[in-house]
């Protein structure tokens, strides 16, 4: 295995994932959203991106899935970042700010990247149009551990074969895996 620097501290990188990285869901900082993201790609180009949005206390606020064909996973990983402009709500600008997770550290640092103005895709320009983040006052993007990351996997690997949008889950829709995936990461987090 590989040794790797990461924000100061030494760690070992296995499948693009530092091992320190903590495995569980933590909620973001006090009157923020966050918006935890994930894309699936098959051998065979089917693809789905998804996202869960969820607030400070950990409290639902929805997820989607999108449906998508391609064979670059990477070009997949960069969609469902800027796939969320569809589904973020006026009433959510309201929180402070928002962190959005991924768990691919390339994709992340990219992303932030783009974001700061410090890289720019040539004839790609639907790729650094970050206005939907405008009516935040802090967006931050952070790279967190795959295990920490499964509601968005969840809603990403559904997506191979049906878009989603669930707002509420209450309805017969939701798959009662995500349910129990929720309810696990809601636990967790109130003790860590």
């Amino acid at each position: 295995m590989a040794a790797a620097s990461f924000k100061g501290s030494l760690g070992y990188w296995d499948s693009n994932q530092l091992c320190e990285l903590s495995p569980y869901w933590h909620p973001p900082s006090p009157e923020w959203i966050k918006l935890n993201v994930d894309a699936s790609l098959s051998c065979n180009y089917n693809g789905g991106i998804g996202g869960v949005f969820r607030e400070y206390c950990g409290r639902f606020l929805g997820a989607f899935g999108i449906k998508c064909t391609h064979w670059d996973s990477s070009q997949v990983e960069l969609l469902m970042i800027f796939s969320a402009k569809r589904f973020i709500q006026d009433w959510m600008y309201d929180f402070k700010g928002i962190t959005i997770e991924g768990d691919n550290k390339n994709i992340m640092d990219l992303v932030q990247e783009i974001f700061n103005k410090k890289f720019v895709f040539k004839g790609h320009s639907q790729m650094q149009d970050f206005s939907f983040l405008d009516g935040f006052n802090q967006v931050l993007f952070h790279f967190v551990n795959r295990k920490s990351n499964k509601l968005a996997d969840f809603c990403a690997n559904y997506a191979r074969s049906f878009d989603l949008f669930w707002d509420v889950l209450g309805f017969n829709e939701v798959p009662p895996l995500f349910v129990s995936l929720l309810k696990e990461d809601s636990l967790r987090s109130s003790f860590t």
